[in-house]
């Protein structure tokens, strides 16, 4: 089915499913209202389900009960249509691929913005993503870049790479954004990507897996997403063919900020010495109690601006929200050269 049509259903049946999600939505619903919107006239029962017959992934009347039953069931729904909206991006998304979330789309829609509002209009602006995952970060920056925003992603995962450059097609951007692989943890896969990409950036951005250890148990249960979207650092972070990706393997004690420190060491010399001082040259994205920590280990990395969270806006598409009001919680970290 074309993204664009919609599965056809029996008024009856449509009746059923819409009551059956309001059923549950009333007996879960513990996100307060107070700093979230949905943005649409609809309820999100009737958006659930809208988004169910919309997926190319469902052609029958069974099927549309089968993913109604799985996300109740607390299967995230862009794991069953397969699908995500992201800023303008419409996005492939498969399990154990992270979802990307509302607030990593509101700081890329501020640093695109800041990008034109702050470089020559004649000039390409060359980002470089580390962790890149479905893609949605180079991807929406490209997108709003109007031409002037070029970036490359880098990934570990064969999974991610593929569903990124899947993506970039999908949305008509590839010849703006393109993907490669790199384990960032490899001393030797550094070298050879920093071998063919190094000092051509004027802009290295992140969202890195940065759950600790001990929050892994309750963070993988709750979200659905695989550990190695998620954890700060694994043992073996290239997924073999066939595992089992939230298997109960033993991975080492992280306190979730290894991806930050090994970032640090490596980050320099991918960028460009005529990159321009007027945007910054390192972007993160932060766990929400992460601010402060991640402050002090780049500190020395030249002046400092942090973003805060200015929306938690309901995403159904995604696993279910923190608990609690997360506006005004520090987001991501945006480092300047000294003196700037």
């Amino acid at each position: 089915m074309s993204p664009s049509t919609s599965l056809s259903i029996s008024d009856h049946l449509r009746q059923e499913l819409t009551d059956k999600l309001e059923k549950y939505r009333h007996l879960s619903d513990d996100t307060p209202d107070q700093g979230t919107t949905n943005g649409h006239g609809s309820t999100d029962s009737e958006q659930v389900l809208n988004a169910i017959l919309k997926s190319d992934k469902i052609a029958s009347e069974e099927q549309v009960g089968q993913a109604v039953d799985e996300y109740i069931g607390g299967k995230p729904l862009a794991y069953i249509t397969g699908q995500h909206s992201f800023g303008g991006l419409d996005l492939t998304i498969r399990r154990p691929i992270y979802i990307p979330r509302v607030e990593t789309e509101q700081w890329v829609l501020l640093l695109a913005k800041h990008i034109l509002d702050n470089t020559p209009p004649d000039k390409t602006i060359r980002i470089l993503d580390i962790c890149s995952g479905s893609g949605c970060i180079p991807l929406l920056l490209a997108l709003e870049g109007k031409g002037r925003i070029h970036t490359i992603g880098l990934d570990v995962d064969d999974i991610a790479l593929e569903v990124a450059r899947e993506n970039a097609k999908r949305n008509k951007i590839d010849h703006l954004s393109t993907f490669q692989k790199l384990d960032l943890f490899s001393e030797q896969d550094v070298e050879r990507v920093r071998g063919e990409l190094g000092g051509s950036f004027d802009l290295v951005v992140s969202n890195p897996p940065y759950v600790s250890s001990k929050d892994m148990k309750e963070v993988e249960t709750k979200w659905h997403e695989g550990k190695y979207a998620l954890q700060g650092k694994l043992k073996d972070r290239q997924r073999k063919e066939g595992e089992n990706d939230n298997g109960n393997d033993d991975d080492e004690d992280d306190d979730g900020y290894s991806f930050y420190r090994r970032i640090l060491e490596i980050y320099t010399p991918f960028l460009s010495s005529t990159r321009p001082s007027s945007i910054p040259k390192l972007v993160l994205e932060i766990g929400s109690t992460q601010s402060r920590p991640v402050q002090e280990m780049y500190r020395d990395q030249g002046r400092m601006e942090v973003y805060k969270e200015t929306e938690r806006r309901k995403d159904l598409s995604a696993p279910k929200l923190e608990h609690g009001n997360m506006v005004g919680t520090e987001r991501s970290l945006w480092i300047y050269e000294k003196g700037q």
